[in-house]
């Protein structure tokens, strides 16, 4: 067995130790505090150069010192930017050296995993790595020489492979007994888009891995990867990474997915806008999944989602007018319109749902549970769905277009809950899911169904097909939402 050297320092961080442990503290000890609720189980920060970077990160590891862990056992968790690695890769040595000093590896973790067969031992994979290195020193500041890591790299994976190897790290963790284990997990956002493109990208992957349900984040990553921004060469560099960290946080029993800091390179003195690489912090705690960072002081580095929000009057006439006049050129077989949108709030993502009635009756309702593409093109193509899609329903018909009524809603990004006390009446809309059956109720339910059990109850039957007790079983997963609606 042998030390491994850091290679990295020179581009990454100072190499200096004295220049480098202020640099670190400083970035600690200048991040908000964001009290955690213990037990802490991990966290996500960023791995670029300390310069662009190393301000989230700061958040990240204030966020573990808060937690006033002695001596732990931490798992670093990345994703190989020099290798395609079909077996998971762990640093089967005695240690780890930086400019602040030796950092052990415990071996006994080590050998547990590959006990496993599913993890190898791959020196040089993690030699050429700076994803990991980069994380040490801010462990090292952390936690002095009281700690020990496991380092882990891997290639892409599926959800199915992800998940056995959530379970396998959840075992050694769980036997590490008599000392406390954290994972970290080191993964930059969006890669090379302008400034502009990448702040929606951003957090739309933060609040999909705030949601912490790593099922919808490997279903529903495809469709954010696939968006035709320029340059955009990847969403999150660490990706199978941090669906094996919301399996694992699922599995260790964290409640909570808070979203601690955000920026991109364009937002520090050093940084191009018209190419930047986005940055975020993540830390998963046992806390109340309904008590954000913003709500404990910590100032709001990733802005709300548009639902849930205030849009101005001339905005929902905008939205409006767009619904209106895409399901107009649907219904007529028209050239569909081309919307110059430049209002930033409707360029935004945004989950939506579209309703129409004729008469005071139900004529189509269609929508997005997840922020895919900008408000106004959510809209309108919600909008046409509605209109000719909904299978409740046959097409609507030219001469029905001036009596239809237009209702919006934009909705505010899904949060679990873990108990039907946490659903408010009139207030929340709900999904429950389980074993892949799936309903959704919006707020304006309430309406016809104003009591709690009669609420859920059909949400259950009718939308999910399940039994309309399901929601009463703490195996059904219920998540709520709130909503901005407006109408014609």
């Amino acid at each position: 067995m042998s030390v491994v050297q850091t290679t990295h320092h020179h581009r990454f961080y100072p190499g200096d130790r004295r220049e480098l442990a202020v640099t670190v503290d400083r970035f600690i000890d200048g991040a908000p505090v964001f009290q955690p609720s213990v037990p802490v189980y991990g966290v996500i920060a960023p791995h670029a150069g300390y310069m662009f970077s190393g301000e989230i990160a700061g958040r990240s590891y204030r966020f573990l010192r808060d937690a006033g862990l002695n001596n732990p056992v931490v798992f670093l968790l990345g994703q190989s930017h020099n290798f395609a690695l079909e077996t998971p890769a762990v640093l089967d040595e005695t240690s780890y050296v930086t400019p602040l000093g030796s950092v052990p590896v415990e071996r006994p973790a080590i050998a547990a995993l590959l006990a496993t067969r599913r993890f190898g031992a791959n020196t040089r994979a993690h030699t050429v790595e700076h994803s990991l290195e980069v994380q040490l020193p801010f462990l090292q500041r952390v936690y002095g020489e009281s700690f020990s890591i496991v380092p882990v790299l891997v290639g892409d994976m599926d959800a199915a492979t992800a998940r056995r190897i959530a379970a396998d790290l959840d075992g050694v963790m769980r036997a590490v007994s008599d000392r406390p284990a954290v994972f970290v997990c080191s993964t930059d956002l969006s890669h090379y888009p302008s400034y502009e493109d990448a702040v929606p990208v951003d957090r739309t992957a933060l609040a999909l891995v705030e949601r912490m349900d790593p099922d919808a984040y490997f279903a529903e990553l495809p469709s954010l990867e696939s968006r035709r921004v320029p340059e955009l060469h990847c969403v999150l560099c660490g990706r199978a990474a941090v669906g094996i960290a919301l399996y694992l946080a699922q599995a260790r029993g964290a409640r909570r997915a808070v979203v601690l800091g955000y920026r991109n390179s364009g937002d520090t003195p050093h940084g191009e806008r018209d190419r930047v690489v986005g940055y975020g912090a993540v830390g998963f705690d046992a806390g109340d999944p309904k008590r954000t960072a913003t709500q404990a002081g910590v100032p709001e580095s990733q802005p709300q989602q548009n639902g849930g929000t205030l849009l101005s009057e001339q905005q929902k006439r905008t939205v409006l007018a767009i619904a209106r006049e895409a399901i107009v050129a649907q219904v007529r077989r028209a050239k569909s319109p081309r919307f110059k949108i430049k209002d930033p709030v409707l360029l935004e993502p945004a989950a939506v749902f579209v309703t129409l009635t004729l008469k005071g009756r139900l004529r189509g309702c269609i929508g997005t549970t997840f922020p895919r593409e900008p408000l106004y093109r959510a809209v309108e193509r919600m909008a046409v769905e509605a209109a000719t899609g909904d299978p409740r329903f046959p097409p609507v018909r030219e001469h029905e277009l001036d009596s239809l009524h237009i209702e919006v809603s934009v909705l505010s990004p899904m949060r679990r809950v873990f108990s039907p006390d946490d659903i408010r009446e009139h207030v929340h809309g709900v999904v429950v899911r389980r074993n892949g059956n799936t309903g959704l109720f919006l707020p304006q339910v309430w309406e016809q169904l104003p009591d709690k059990e009669s609420f859920m109850g059909e949400l259950c039957s009718q939308k999910a097909g399940l039994s309309p007790d399901a929601w009463k079983d703490p195996r059904t997963e219920l998540y709520v939402f709130t909503v901005t609606s407006f109408e014609e």
